[in-house]
């Protein structure tokens, strides 16, 4: 039983490591399960061939990463920077010469493109998009080895040695404000400032103070490992860009991805000598590790013995004989259930961390994926907005204004018409569409219907701040205007889901003598850029209206003209509007509510009054189906934007593992469960069997002792009746037993004889032992007890008995035990003398003699028989005496003589 339990716990402990082996790993599976490709789109290539190039920050003093060595850029941070445009093709160019400070105000105002070693923090998360962190280093606090400074609270109401503009300082800004912060131009700056003794002490990166120390004399340093600065313990180094600069933060982010892992340990062996951040981790946490390790280990080999001591100790065999008892299997059977609920708990918490770990990644993902589309929308905005702007330098467009400016002043039919033929022919050549051509004062000059021709602009009637700025020479963005009365001046062709660009039309003196409002249908325009923004096959990206009203076109139009989701507007033009029908319409669901009077979905809804958001617990997007999305509203677009991928894609992996986990822990607790009632049902049955063996050995037991004593009965019976002697004796021929017949015939009572030797009967033995007195020489088989022969032994009175002896020995608790037979021949010995003098006179008589036995034959004959007869004793013995007939006496004689022989 022990060894099969042994064996079930060896089982059950290696399937506990097959299953956390399996969800450790399954933990790792979100972060990489959404991984973006490592090659550059077409969009990401164009963008790098239409740059000349992109300026990098270069630090001053922040060695072994980001320095100026001999006025060159040069460092860790530098090198995999330049690794980085190598493999993408940017062509990047450095601007130093400035403190960090200052590079980070230039970087606000879009004079550096790429900081390419930063901290993250909350502020630079605000305006800063970041890439993947490349390099870890631990932060310490170096102090003056002269004082008591042990860990950074300490340093209440001290001197500490900032750098302003460094993470470091916000965060000891924020977390500790009783420091006082004394600022230093530099890294340098400050750890001289430590050695010194200006300042009580300096917090930085442990790559940076070692590179400096390395590097230069700074005597009365001491280096705490651990600076206790939440947060900044073991800070990540990423590279950033602007915040909607999502298409070089991208480039970027797959520049690192493609550096292998052999080109990224060159440049750490070419500029750090010791990986400082694997060196602490190995010091700190990889120490703490193996020491939590080795104390585990202690404990369970402590626990162990602990365990079986107290078990040895405690369960007895009554203890044990509960093994199988039905109060031990129903407690076995609760604690089995408590251990159950622990492990499923277990189970329970260990997938709930995954299925956050997997939101948590997907969350991060629509966050990326909707600033890349943000980006990207941007992005073409930017561009749409420069090449516009070209298009009003136009010499014939510029010319053919100034000819409708003219005749706006003086109209005519005819001359309109040819101006405007004119007008047409110069958009359809270019493939511009131009709604309206408005003057300063924003009235219409131009117009596809004639009618709007001297009446203002009906932009100008809702959004006149913005009509005004383009007369500055900027190209104006103008969103969709959400009003009902504009649709009863809008042109035939005209929609309420179009936006327009107004371009400032400029002379050759740069003078803006008119403005060109060209609309854009944005289900052409953005429909294109957000085809590339999705995440998996179901997710999407769109834009819509504050009515809630989708203005990019979706992916999967086919699929949701079968479902009946697209409406008409007055001018039969299918739209999509962001509502939530109540169920799956995927799945067959009938709405109860008319598509206009269903509500916004829960993004549209947030979406439209103002609010970023996202979600990844899942709601119903417009076709009813559970999506996870982010969203936003872009203030100066007046637009939402949104990207969303289906719940069931998006979980797929996690509920793969989910199912996984639950098979393999279930199937473990079933095989827990199982072995153990198994073993429980083993320990009832051996236990009846214990039970049943144990009352049949009782019983054989009680048989067996009646026996014994019964048999003691008989054996005491008859030593005790015996009438021979029967003496036991030790190895050293003292008398340990002694019976009633020994005491009848010796004369010496057991207490008198019990302990002495045996040589006070036996004068014999008496004369051995007077031999070897002294010797303590036990008995050997040359003592005359071991051979059977008659001896002589005394009596208490002195009277010499001739006896017959036997003898028995016998091992008991490792002695060995003489059991001495006696048996008193002398009245024997006496008898034999007498026949023995008998047979010498019946010899020597003169007379024959003949004996005969009962039946008449003769058995012994006298010398003087055969002297007389003739015959020898041969011849006569076993013959009847009629051999002896002389044919002298009759019949009748012999028969009295034989009468006579048999009856004496």
């Amino acid at each position: 039983m022990i060894f099969f339990i042994k064996k079930l716990n060896s089982k059950v402990f290696q399937i506990t490591l097959l299953t956390l082996f399996i969800v450790g790993t399954t933990l790792l599976l979100p972060f990489k399960c959404l991984s973006q490709k490592t090659e550059l789109t077409e969009e990401e290539t164009e963008w790098i061939k239409t740059q000349k190039t992109v300026t990098v920050a270069n630090e001053l003093d922040w060695p072994p990463f980001d320095f100026v060595e001999d006025d060159m850029p040069a460092g860790y941070s530098i090198d995999l920077i330049k690794l980085v445009a190598q493999k993408t093709g940017l062509k990047i160019e450095f601007v130093n010469g400035y403190t960090w400070s200052e590079l980070i105000e230039q970087f606000k105002v879009g004079e550096i493109d790429i900081l390419p070693a930063v901290y993250k923090d909350d502020e630079r998360s605000s305006y800063i998009a970041f890439t993947s962190s490349y390099f870890s280093q631990p932060t310490v606090l170096i102090t003056n080895s002269n004082n008591n400074i042990q860990t950074i609270k300490d340093l209440d109401n001290k001197n500490v040695a900032v750098i302003e503009g460094f993470s470091i300082t916000k965060e000891i800004e924020k977390q500790y404000p009783n420091i006082i912060r004394v600022p230093v131009s530099g890294v340098l700056n400050g750890l001289k400032k430590v050695s010194t003794g200006e300042v009580d002490a300096f917090i930085e990166s442990i790559g940076v103070v070692s590179y400096y120390l390395d590097n230069n004399y700074l005597p009365n340093i001491r280096i705490i490992s651990d600076s206790r600065l939440e947060r900044m313990d073991l800070p990540p180094l990423y590279m950033g860009v602007q915040k909607d600069n999502i298409i070089l933060r991208n480039i970027l982010q797959k520049g690192i991805e493609s550096v292998s892992t052999e080109e990224m340990n060159d440049i750490r062996q070419k500029w750090i000598e010791v990986d400082v951040g694997k060196n602490i981790e190995s010091s700190g946490n990889s120490l703490i590790i193996w020491r939590i390790a080795i104390i585990i280990l202690i404990s369970f080999i402590i626990l162990y013995f602990l365990f079986k001591w107290i078990f040895k100790r405690s369960i007895k065999e009554e203890t044990a004989l509960q093994f199988g008892s039905r109060k031990f299997r129903i407690k076995s059977i609760i604690t089995l259930g408590i251990l159950v609920l622990v492990v499923a708990g277990l189970g329970w918490l260990a997938v709930g961390y995954i299925e956050s770990k997997f939101s948590e990644n997907i969350e991060l993902q629509l966050e990326n994926d909707l600033n890349s589309a943000h980006g990207r929308i941007d992005f073409w905005l930017k561009q749409k907005s420069a090449h516009l702007k070209l298009l009003g330098h136009d010499e014939e467009l510029v010319n053919l204004t100034h000819q409708l400016i003219e005749i706006s002043n003086n109209f005519r039919q005819e001359n309109y018409d040819v101006v405007h033929n004119k007008i047409a022919r110069f958009f359809d050549e270019h493939d511009y569409k131009g709604s309206f051509i408005i003057d300063g004062t924003l009235n219409n000059i131009g117009s596809e219907d004639i009618s709007f021709v001297g009446e203002p602009n009906i932009i100008a009637n809702y959004r006149p701040d913005l009509l005004k700025d383009v007369f500055k020479g900027e190209v104006i963005f103008i969103p969709p205007i959400l009003s009902d009365s504009i649709m009863q001046i809008l042109p035939e062709n005209s929609r309420l889901s179009m936006m327009s660009f107004v371009i400032p039309i400029e002379d050759t003196t740069h003078k803006v003598i008119a403005a060109l409002i060209q609309e854009i249908d944005p289900a052409h325009g953005f429909s294109e850029i957000l085809q590339l923004s999705h995440v998996g096959e179901t997710g999407e990206s769109y834009v819509f209206n504050r009515n809630g009203k989708m203005l990019s076109r979706s992916r999967f139009e086919n699929d949701l003209m079968e479902l009946g989701i697209y409406q008409e507007d007055s001018f039969g033009t299918q739209f999509i509007e962001i509502r939530d029908p109540g169920g799956n319409l995927t799945t067959g669901y009938e709405p109860q509510l008319s598509r206009q009077m269903q509500a916004l979905t829960l993004m549209a809804e947030s979406a439209v009054n103002g609010d970023n958001g996202v979600n990844v617990k899942g709601y119903r997007d417009y076709r009813g189906v559970d999506v996870m999305g982010a969203w936003q509203w872009i203030d100066e677009m007046e637009l939402g934007l949104t990207t969303e991928i289906d719940v069931e894609e998006a979980m797929s992996l996690f509920y793969f593992i989910r199912l996984a986990a639950i098979i393999v822990l279930g199937i473990t607790l079933i095989f827990i469960i199982g072995s153990i009632l198994f073993t429980l049902t083993l320990g009832e049955k051996a236990n009846f069997a214990l039970i049943k063996a144990k009352e049949e050995l009782e019983e054989r037991v009680i048989a067996r002792t009646q026996e014994l004593n019964k048999a003691n009965l008989q054996v005491k019976s008859i030593i005790e009746n015996a009438s021979d002697a029967i003496i036991s004796i030790d190895e050293l021929r003292n008398i340990v037993f002694y019976n009633p017949a020994a005491e009848r015939i010796f004369g010496y009572s057991t207490s008198e004889i019990e302990g002495k030797s045996i040589g006070i009967l036996v004068p014999e033995v008496a004369e051995k032992v007077e031999k070897n007195k002294g010797s303590d020489k036990t008995i050997d088989d040359s003592c005359i007890l071991f051979n059977k022969r008659e001896i002589e032994a005394v009596k208490r009175d002195g009277t010499i008995l001739f006896m017959e002896n036997s003898v028995s020995t016998m091992e008991q608790d490792g002695k060995t035990y003489h059991t001495v037979f006696l048996r008193d021949i002398t009245e024997r010995k006496k008898a034999e003398k007498r026949l023995k003098s008998q047979s010498a006179a019946l010899k020597s008589a003169a007379n024959g003699i003949v004996i005969t036995n009962t039946q008449g034959n003769i058995e012994w004959v006298n010398p003087a028989f055969t002297k007389l007869t003739g015959y020898s004793w041969k011849e006569v013995i076993g013959k009847y005496p009629r051999v002896l007939n002389s044919g002298k006496h009759d019949k009748e004689f012999f028969l009295t003589m034989c009468e006579t022989i048999i009856n004496c």
